[in-house]
């Protein structure tokens, strides 16, 4: 009996060791198989998958597919599982790139090891879509488009457009049709001012495929841009201006012109002119202005979406005043009045002593000119001193050099005169203007001599004469006087405060005593940001140079 049992059981284990070996197993666990692929949409595919079974095959605890863009995926990979046991099964996976082909593999685990069936790729076929960057933008329109560059071997139904006004454009948008594969479509009646989003896409048997997500913003209607020409033809009374329309805001010009006032920022709320509708350049005429008066001015510019100005400009109109003469000396009056001395923190250039403050001073009378060679060598030959040098360059009208503090006092006393404090020098160069020069914000060798190689901030360059002119080469300011900038340096009667305040003063004349005096004005030599009214030079009294002399106030 016992020989009869083990001849059964030789040949039970016989007979199951064939059919293990028929069906492949690793380990002892069932042979697997996986089966085509089938593409379900533009990111998803079906697999099917056997597990081959016999009643002597240990457990299967996991079953599934795994999937990788390289061959021979293992679950170390991406997997999806699908329960445990024998038989056939589906597996859906998602998530897929378009046109990227992948590698995929059914696999049965159990507690020893994991089997892997054949392996199976496939290429997920999908459009290929391009969005094109808008173009044409305007207030309320724009042009969108696309390129379907390939259809990836599916059918097309539609291809187009779809936009909206929120980021993440879906087929839940707005939608254009296109009719070529290659195309611009034109999108109309939009608002101004907005940012729209849009995005190419395909209809096929697979779904709606999608190019990239681009965005655009139309123009938005906004107020006029412009600028205020320089203020020319400056009478007693009146003066011309205007301006230049860069930008009209998208909307039509109603209105334009310029508006002036004695205080700074002037509106269409002051006086005003209107020079009619449109975009031209235009000119303007300010009339009834009162004499010797400083007056600022703005273009304006006026569209439904309200008014805008240009840059501010100021001037002063001419004095009405009469010279006089004294021992020789040509004298105008200037004016009593409060300013601001010094310069602001934004003055390109400016020095750390300039600090701005309110001065009051009384009326008084200047030199039209600088003192010239031929009054100071009267008073030499009147008082037997020494003549100063001229440096090579000629006496007569030319104005005097090389002279001291203590000459050019010498010469005001006997004139019965006195030196300008450094106050109403700068008050005198001003004329009534707030800018770095009394000739607006720049200053050219058509209006001083200084020297034209180093202008201004940036401005053209300029001649350089190399010497000094003759008094009246160049033009007078408002109130009348030549050369405050630039021939030649002043003396003032003032020590030098390097600190004068912030506090308000009334005809200030400076420390009572000090080492060192204040001149004023730049000279032939000077480069043009040391010609600036606000500039402070300071010396010892004795020095004598080409670039430094006077003028004089009288009582």
């Amino acid at each position: 009996m016992r020989w009869i049992i083990l001849v059964f059981t030789s040949l039970l284990l016989f007979f199951s060791c064939k059919k293990i070996e028929r069906i492949n197993p690793v380990d002892g666990i069932v042979g697997v198989q996986t089966s085509a692929v089938q593409q379900l949409d533009l990111s998803s595919v079906q697999i099917g998958s056997t597990l081959q079974i016999t009643e002597e095959v240990p457990y299967v605890t996991q079953r599934g597919v795994c999937w990788s863009t390289k061959p021979n995926p293992t679950t170390a990979n991406y997997f999806i599982a699908q329960g445990s046991g024998f038989g056939t099964f589906q597996s859906k996976i998602t998530g897929l790139a378009a046109n990227t082909t992948y590698y995929f593999r059914s696999f049965a685990s159990n507690e020893k090891t994991t089997a892997y069936g054949n392996e199976v790729s496939y290429t997920i076929k999908a459009p290929v879509l391009r969005t094109k960057t808008a173009i044409d933008i305007s207030y309320t329109s724009a042009k969108v488009g696309g390129e379907l560059v390939n259809d990836g071997g599916l059918i097309v139904s539609e291809y187009g457009i779809y936009w909206g006004v929120f980021p993440g454009i879906s087929s839940k948008n707005s939608k254009l049709i296109a009719t070529q594969k290659d195309f611009y479509l034109d999108l109309t009646e939009l608002e101004n001012g907005k940012t729209y989003y849009y995005r190419t896409f395909v209809q096929t048997n697979l779904g709606v495929a999608y190019g990239e997500e681009l965005s655009f913003n139309t123009y938005g209607y906004n107020t006029p841009s412009l600028t205020t020409k320089l203020v020319t033809n400056i009478g007693t009374n009146n003066a011309t201006s205007g301006g230049e329309i860069t930008f009209d805001g998208g909307l039509a010009i109603t209105e334009k012109g310029v508006c002036w006032s004695t205080a700074i920022n002037p509106t269409i709320a002051d006086n005003k002119s209107m020079e009619g509708a449109g975009t031209d350049s235009f000119t303007s005429k300010l009339d009834g202005l009162e004499d010797g008066v400083t007056y600022y001015v703005r273009a304006y510019a006026t569209n439904s979406k309200g008014s805008s100005y240009g840059n501010e400009v100021s001037f002063t109109t001419s004095n009405t005043n009469t010279s006089t003469m004294i021992n020789g000396v040509e004298f105008f009056n200037i004016p009593a009045g409060t300013f601001t001395m010094g310069s602001p923190s934004s003055e390109v250039d400016r020095f750390d002593n300039e600090q701005q403050h309110q001065v009051t001073l009384s009326a008084f009378k200047m030199s039209k000119n600088e003192i010239t060679f031929a009054q100071y060598d009267a008073f030499c030959d009147a008082t037997g001193r020494t003549k100063p040098y001229d440096s090579g360059w000629g006496r007569g009208n030319r104005p005097v050099i090389n002279v001291t503090w203590y000459d050019a006092k010498a010469f005001a006393d006997w004139m019965g005169c006195r030196l300008p404090t450094e106050a109403e020098w700068e008050y005198a160069c001003r004329a009534g203007t707030t800018t770095p020069f009394n000739t607006g914000n720049n200053l050219t060798t058509d209006q001083a001599n200084y020297n034209g190689n180093y202008p201004y901030n940036g401005n053209a360059t300029g001649t350089y004469l190399g010497k000094t002119q003759p008094i009246g080469s160049y033009p007078s300011n408002v109130w009348g006087l030549n050369d405050m900038h630039g021939n030649v340096l002043e003396w003032c009667s003032d020590w030098y405060d390097s600190n004068y305040g912030t506090g308000s003063q009334t005809n200030p004349t400076g420390p009572s005593s000090g080492s060192l005096r204040v001149f004023r004005g730049g000279g032939w030599d000077n480069y043009a940001q040391f010609c600036r009214s606000s500039l402070r030079y300071l010396s010892d009294p004795a020095l004598t140079t080409s670039y430094l002399g006077f003028r004089l106030v009288a009582p």
